[in-house]
């Protein structure tokens, strides 16, 4: 019974300092409990972060479920945190009686899982200095370096010609998105919020 108990102590606490140790950098893999993506920030012990989805959907920003415009003012305006305005989303949904069918993009997140959501502008800012090394600039070694790791982990690369939209709102309109290939970090590019174009989610961990 000692030996046992022994036993199930080391156990134990050889589980525990694994946990403890399991660190990450830009550019790994996290895997846990389902939720799989690619680390696209990390804090500085490298125990906690953002990944981004290995897939990416085409979504329109917002619509009407029968196709018309459906151009308004929602106060997603958050530019740090894309889980605020998907908090938002929901509230507006539920205060107009809309359903996610109105928000496309945000509902191809929302899908992936709980804790799955449309990035705000600045965290598409983040991926965008993860694709190209964590440098403001263009740097196409490290995107495609970075494109293999998505390629090899079963994954699709990021469309050299795409752009994607951020949760965040610029206007009526429009909502902010980014275009990775170039580089460019900023708030240059906005697209209308009923074309569609690509989407990436992101999780925390």
């Amino acid at each position: 019974m000692k030996k046992l108990l022994l036993f199930c102590m080391i156990l134990v606490s050889c589980i525990t300092m694994a946990q403890e140790q399991k660190k990450y950098a830009i550019g790994d893999i996290y895997r846990n409990g389902g939720v799989v993506g690619i680390v696209v920030q990390v804090t500085d012990d490298g125990e906690h972060g953002l990944i981004m989805s290995l897939d990416e959907g085409e979504a329109n920003w917002s619509l009407k479920p029968s196709g018309g415009l459906f151009d308004i003012v929602t106060g997603f305006t958050d530019y740090e945190d894309g889980r605020k305005n998907m908090e938002k989303a929901l509230a507006l949904i539920q205060q107009m009686n809309f359903s996610w069918d109105h928000f496309p993009a945000f509902r191809w997140c929302r899908n992936k899982g709980e804790g799955w959501y449309l990035p705000a502008a600045n965290e598409l800012i983040t991926i965008n200095k993860a694709v190209h090394g964590g440098k403001i600039e263009k740097n196409k070694d490290a995107r495609k370096r970075f494109n293999q790791i998505l390629v090899n982990n079963g994954g699709k690369k990021l469309g050299r010609y795409n752009v994607y939209f951020s949760s965040t709102e610029k206007d009526e309109m429009k909502a902010y998105a980014i275009y990775f290939e170039s580089g460019i970090l900023g708030y240059g590019i906005s697209q209308h919020k009923r074309y569609k174009i690509w989407v990436r989610a992101v999780h925390r961990f």
